[in-house]
């Protein structure tokens, strides 16, 4: 198994709502996930690594940032961006 920790609750639920793979993933909290591995999977790092791009960019779309930029930052506060 592997676990994935996230600051947005958000994107746990997209991720699993993400595609095929999205839908094995196993949500134990507005923050955690896990996602089951076949052993051959796990004791492959290429086919690790393909499994986890096609979880974390299912349409090959740009990487997302897992932190929160200043302007988004500021635009919870209510104060302008500088």
């Amino acid at each position: 198994m592997i676990g994935l920790r996230h600051h947005d609750p958000r994107a746990i639920a997209a991720l699993k709502a993400s595609g095929p793979v999205g839908r094995r993933l196993r949500i134990v909290d507005e923050r955690t996930a896990y996602m089951p591995l076949e052993k051959a999977v796990f004791d492959d790092p290429s086919r690790l690594l393909k499994g986890l791009r096609t979880l974390l960019r299912p349409s090959g779309e740009r990487a997302y940032s897992p932190r929160p930029s200043k302007v988004a930052a500021h635009d919870k506060a209510g104060l302008p961006p500088s």
